[in-house]
């Protein structure tokens, strides 16, 4: 697990604006994604809170993830209420790089978590200038 104080500034600015100057604390959210991934393209991932009631005076409210090395560091937001039955989401995202992988969480108490999880990955799902090294200069003349 990644402590705030670990997270990137870059992320830290974006999570911010986003959610708010909050103080997070680890745990409660499960963050579930390989530790290796071949390539960067489609990488599964899974991230929900397991033990939430989803009840009308406890649920989860939102969950967002967010990858701070790629081009654009958030990957999704989702929202929930007492009515969603469990607040689980799994989905495939692209990663460019080898990094950490973020997950926070708001409750309907307004507490915030987070976890994280690193992942290597042999070949980012941005690895186009591997193929095509023309496309570099190619950007760089335009």
């Amino acid at each position: 697990l990644a402590a705030m104080a670990e997270v990137p500034e870059r992320l830290r600015r974006v999570v911010r604006e986003r959610l708010g100057d909050r103080h997070f604390r680890e745990g409660r959210i499960q963050l579930t994604l390989p530790d290796r991934a071949d390539t960067g393209m489609s990488v599964p991932v899974s991230v929900g809170v397991p033990d939430s009631p989803m009840s009308p005076d406890d649920f989860v409210r939102s969950l967002h993830v967010f990858a701070p090395s790629n081009r654009q560091p958030l990957v999704a937001d989702y929202f929930f209420g007492p009515r969603s039955g469990r607040a689980m989401v799994s989905q495939r995202m692209r990663l460019a790089q080898t990094q950490h992988v973020f997950a926070f969480g708001i409750m309907s108490d307004d507490s915030a978590w987070m976890t994280a999880h690193y992942i290597y990955v042999t070949l980012g799902a941005c690895a186009a200038e591997i193929f095509l090294p023309d496309a570099r200069r190619a950007r760089e003349r335009t």
